[in-house]
């Protein structure tokens, strides 16, 4: 496994260290570890909402000296923008879907 990638967004306040290491993620593959370092306190409940809306994993948060914490995020199969379990639709796809769902409506 190679080294995670560090992301410091020390001093940074929100939504900069979302924005940082949601830039790093982008050169990562599922597996890949990032450690965020930020001493901003709405980062954590920032970083988890993403984690969950990407699917990754916050693994860990570890008290820095300073008042920062390193936050250990695992990338997962939605590191490529796509939540697991979910493919893009398009357009077309799209309202096919939502003709499909007003006809069964009007059976009996």
């Amino acid at each position: 496994m190679s080294e995670p990638v560090h992301v410091d967004a020390r001093g940074a306040r929100c939504p900069l260290p979302i924005i940082r290491i949601a830039a790093a993620a982008r050169g990562g593959g599922p597996g890949t570890v990032l450690v965020l370092l930020s001493s901003d306190p709405a980062t954590r409940p920032d970083l988890a909402a993403w984690c969950r809306m990407r699917g990754h994993t916050l693994r860990s948060e570890t008290p820095r000296d300073g008042g920062a914490v390193a936050y250990e995020v695992v990338l997962g199969a939605g590191s490529d923008g796509i939540r697991p379990g979910q493919g893009q639709i398009g357009a077309e796809e799209e309202a096919g879907h939502d003709e499909r769902a007003a006809s069964d409506d009007n059976q009996p």
